[in-house]
């Protein structure tokens, strides 16, 4: 019932990333936008996990039966590329602006204006920054400096596995 626009950088929409987990709140969140069912189908429950240090430490043993007892939900892990396919479908393609970069906005009392590179302009009641890690919409509206680089690394996989239900996190060197 809330009439929604999304102004999005890309010129085009296609596969980016991989698995994703699907916390408590977000299947509470695309439950109530009538998704479940679409969710259940993409992904995979999980059970159990753990992180652990670079040498096979547990750090968190991550039982989700306790989730599950307390929450009244779980973590599911999904295909990124196959949740925005699901995401898109559910959408009015007219409320999707592609090729369009924020590049400031403005507010007052009554309304948000956000402002785009190619000199259009945009009105709402809100607006969410969801721009990434060098938000335009987190600098101007909170005055957070850019991150600086802190030497960290992520590295990631996907393989395929026999079993179910399973999530690992290793940390360390």
């Amino acid at each position: 019932g809330i009439e929604v626009d999304i102004f999005e950088r890309a010129d085009e929409l296609r596969e980016v990333g991989s698995g994703l987990p699907l916390w408590t709140n977000a299947l509470r969140a695309l439950h109530a936008l009538g998704l479940t069912d679409v969710i259940d189908r993409l992904g995979e429950s999980v059970t159990a996990g753990s992180v652990t240090t670079w040498r096979g430490d547990i750090l968190v043993d991550l039982r989700m039966e306790e989730l599950l007892q307390q929450l009244g939900t779980i973590n599911m892990v999904v295909h990124r590329a196959e949740l925005l396919t699901a995401l898109l479908s559910a959408l009015d393609k007219r409320c999707i602006h592609l090729g369009t970069t924020c590049v400031g906005f403005t507010q007052d009392a009554h309304e948000v204006r956000v402002r785009f590179a190619d000199g259009k302009e945009a009105r709402a009641d809100l607006l969410i920054g969801a721009d990434g890690i060098h938000s335009i919409i987190r600098q101007q509206g909170f005055s957070v400096k850019r991150p600086r680089y802190a030497g960290y690394i992520c590295w990631r996989g996907v393989a395929s596995i026999s079993r179910k239900g399973l999530e690992t996190w290793a940390w360390g060197k």
